[in-house]
């Protein structure tokens, strides 16, 4: 990456330990995680979740020896550090869609937070199926952390329960088939 991004760079401390490779072709990475201009389906029947301020997002990935972490901001993939490792018991090729973000606690202390709201997989599948996949997933996830992001009906993602959360929110993300593209950002 050749501009300097100090939020990229705090993600990429805690999250990871060595550099692994270079992403070239692999089917579940060619794709950069979109942002869709026009929505197909953005109305209070999509399923969405929010987008954090500043948000990074990551995947992580499980192999036969480790978990492995691929920074979508710069297309790299690495060795994941101690506190991201997914459980030794976790299906091989789980691959975890996941945004970096910093909550403030309510005592002021800031603690980072790796939002996981999504699963990849080769073959398109409904945000629905997909849901249900990742909390079936989420016993194999390195608490503290990282948690389960809600993602429900666009018409339970109100204002007030956003302003409610830990950190900063850019708005709303409605999920669809392709879990690396996203509809337009809206505001919440």
């Amino acid at each position: 990456m050749s501009v300097e991004d100090p939020y990229l760079d705090h993600a990429l401390s805690v999250l990871t330990t060595d550099l692994c490779l270079q992403i070239g072709g692999s089917i579940l990475f060619a794709c950069r995680v979109t942002t869709q201009s026009d929505a197909v389906h953005t109305g209070q029947e999509s399923i969405a979740t929010w987008m954090c301020e500043n948000a990074r997002l990551f995947t992580l990935i499980k192999t036969h020896d480790s978990t492995l972490v691929f920074s979508h901001t710069n297309e790299v993939l690495y060795h994941a550090s101690p506190l991201a490792q997914l459980n030794h018991e976790c299906p091989i090729d789980t691959a975890v869609l996941c945004q970096f973000t910093v909550d403030t606690m309510e005592n002021g202390d800031r603690e980072p937070r790796l939002l996981a709201f999504d699963i990849l997989s080769p073959s398109p599948t409904s945000p629905e199926l997909r849901g249900a996949r990742l909390r079936a997933l989420a016993v194999y996830l390195p608490i503290p952390l990282c948690c389960i992001q809600w993602v429900g009906l666009r018409m339970h993602l109100s204002s007030e329960f956003v302003r409610r959360l830990p950190h900063e929110v850019s708005g709303v993300v409605v999920l669809g088939q392709d879990p690396l593209v996203f509809s337009k950002i809206e505001s919440c």
